[in-house]
């Protein structure tokens, strides 16, 4: 946790902020006891299934889902020697290093930079090299972060990381003193801490943090960058972006990573003002996407002249000139002139404005974006979108919906389950804030219903006169009507793909096959997702063929996006890309697939073998049913044909 301001500068800045409409007391509020009740009941629900038995460890993406779950229940005021908190940090600590995945990866970072203690510094270091290598050469992240490491390099690696690094530092250690460790932190009480006099600049922070070992790694991954042209999309993005910041706080330079990222969420930005799903889909835009856009951009901004620990003012043209020494304050450019931030609150707003008039209820099928929105908002210290206070409203919303074993339903997003729900049910309402030091030097004035021509209705003269720009902002404005729109729970994409999704399952016998050709063959990812929900829900009587629609739908996708969905947590897209594989008749995809024949579904491995005799005409295994030992000798088998 970064340093906190002296007395005399948060005396200050809540002068200032009350001149500009900022709230700088969005995270010490005191919580209503309807929204303590709630937190403490979510809380339980999530504590109980954690503190007894290792069902926990089944499912699907269960370290991820310890990861949330952990966060939720720190932010929550569990405390860390809970049974909980003990089991999901024990289970972590032993499965970091064999993840791949970015949802994963980033989460674990999440969770252990806010666990907070010095001995797991190494691995969030490792999970941010881990994300640097999984980045795009477009700037996002799709599903992986690069191969697993051997049994025994992971090991070794657990080894050296437990054994802890004298030269480490941590954010809360003593000025001068790098071995002082995290001190314990009530995530309920303030924190005070005295701010020293004389703080290094970001290039006087003397010799590197990373563990050794790290530094072996990330030089490899600096020496091979990725220069492909895929661009993943927005969702895996902003795990990432956030699961950097936390590695960058634990001492890794992540920089040029998190400016690539904002320069790829500026070149993709809607022409509404917000973001899609798919980066490179500058078309209509998804409350949720739209969230992460603006963090995208939030975070490469707080890259500026801003050191990890967040010693450094945030110097660029579009932010505040920050704070002297003497605590005396230039108001000159308080506000942020930055287009695409503002229109993308802008278009924020209206995704809110344009569900206010109908059933709110239904929005709580979402909370993806619920976290999402609590997520940006408590980075750039809003307390208001526009003139929407959206706490208040979100909190609203959950309260009334929780149910009565504590848990939150909804399904409207990939991987919507009640233990998700509640997670980011509970990130919403404690107003978790993972990237602190932002928030302290990214302050955005909230006047995105001021003309930009005109002064503040409040404010002295110092403020009436800042310089503002006359470049028109990218925003429809005809769309902040509220009429008539899809809402808020249903992202236009997701609407789009269960209906096609219920066309199907509702269809007669004898019309079936029509529309599974329609979903086969159509052009957009909308069908793919479709059919990807259809294996998942389908009756039983239909799998056979949705399967094989989806193998063949996928057969059509190039070289590089079968080898990332042969990763995916998904079982149902890596058994159609492993089919798929086999189908497209290209060689290239062999040491893919060899990788396959050790995945924990044995139908993906019999896809993958079966598509491995396709192409090679050989057959080495596994057998169906195999043991894990039995697969891996499989695999060494396939390898050593290979070479």
């Amino acid at each position: 946790m970064a340093s906190r301001s002296s007395l005399g500068i948060a005396f200050c800045w809540l002068a200032l902020a009350t001149l500009c409409g900022c709230s700088p007391t969005v995270q010490s509020q005191e919580k209503p006891r309807a929204i303590q009740d709630a937190i403490q009941r979510g809380a339980a629900y999530l504590e109980a299934f954690y503190s007894t038995g290792d069902d926990f460890k089944t499912g699907d993406h269960p370290v991820g889902m310890a990861a949330l779950c952990g966060l939720a229940l720190l932010e929550s005021g569990i405390k860390k020697d809970s049974a909980a908190i003990r089991k999901i940090t024990s289970y972590i600590r032993e499965q970091a290093l064999q993840q791949t995945t970015t949802y994963e990866i980033a989460l674990i970072s999440m969770y252990l930079d806010r666990h907070g203690d010095l001995s797991d510094r190494p691995t969030v270091q490792f999970m941010g090299v881990r994300l640097l290598a999984g980045q795009t050469g477009m700037g996002g992240w799709s599903y992986s972060c690069g191969e697993a490491l051997p049994p025994a390099e992971m090991r070794r690696l657990q080894t050296n990381f437990a054994g802890g690094n004298s030269e480490l530092s941590t954010p809360d250690a003593k000025e001068g003193d790098s071995k002082t460790p995290r001190k314990k932190v009530d995530p309920n009480k303030p924190e005070v801490v005295t701010k020293p006099k004389d703080k290094p600049t970001p290039t006087e922070t003397g010799p590197s943090t990373l563990h050794p070992d790290v530094e072996k790694y990330l030089r490899l991954v600096n020496k091979n960058p990725r220069f492909d042209n895929s661009d993943g999309d927005n969702s895996n993005t902003q795990f990432a972006i956030v699961g950097l910041w936390c590695a960058r706080r634990a001492g890794l330079n992540a920089d040029n990573a998190l400016k690539k990222a904002e320069a790829r969420f500026r070149k993709t930005q809607s022409g509404d003002g917000g973001w899609s799903y798919i980066g490179a889909d500058r078309q209509q835009s998804t409350p949720s996407m739209t969230c992460a856009g603006l963090l995208g951009i939030a975070l490469g901004m707080g890259t500026a002249g801003l050191d990890p620990t967040g010693n450094a003012s945030l110097r660029t043209q579009n932010a505040p000139i920050p704070l002297k020494k003497d605590g005396t304050e230039e108001a000159k450019k308080q506000n942020i002139n930055d287009l695409a931030l503002k229109a993308g609150l802008l278009r924020l707003e209206a995704h809110i404005l344009q569900n206010q008039n109908g059933n709110n209820n239904a929005l709580i099928d979402n909370c993806y974006f619920l976290w999402g929105l609590e997520r940006v908002c408590m980075a750039l210290g809003l307390d208001r979108v526009g003139r929407v206070d959206w706490y208040k409203w979100g909190a609203d919303l959950l309260v009334r919906s929780q149910q009565a074993n504590g848990a939150w339903v909804g399904g409207s997003y990939a991987g919507a389950k009640e233990e998700v729900n509640t997670c980011f049910a509970l990130l919403f309402l404690n107003r978790t804030n993972l990237t602190k030091e932002l928030t302290k030097s990214l302050r955005v004035k909230n006047d995105l219903n001021t003309p930009s021509d005109s002064a503040p209705k409040t404010g002295g003269k110092e403020i009436a006169n800042t310089p503002r720009t006359n470049t028109p902002i990218p925003v429809r404005r005809e769309n902040m009507n509220p009429t008539p729109v899809p809402k808020i729970n249903e992202d236009l994409f997701s609407l789009e793909a269960n209906r096609l999704l219920q066309k199907l399952l509702q269809a007669p016998p004898g019309s079936r096959a029509a529309v599974l050709e329609e979903l086969r063959d159509s052009k957009g990812s909308v069908y793919t997702e479709a059919l990807i929900r259809a294996a998942a829900q389908g009756p039983q009587s239909m799998l056979g063929d949705i399967r094989e629609a989806l193998a063949l739908r996928l057969k059509r996708m190039t070289r590089s996006t079968l080898q990332e969905m042969l990763k995916d947590p998904n079982k149902e897209i890596r058994l159609g890309a492993a089919r798929a594989a086999g189908m497209k008749f290209d060689l290239e995809l062999v040491p893919h697939l060899i990788n396959v024949v050790t995945d924990t579904e044995d139908l993906v491995v019999q896809a993958a073998r079966t598509s491995l005799k396709t192409l090679t005409g050989q057959d080495f295994g596994p057998q169906p049913l195999a043991s894990a030992d039995e697969k891996l000798k499989s695999q060494g088998d396939w390898k050593a044909w290979k070479k």
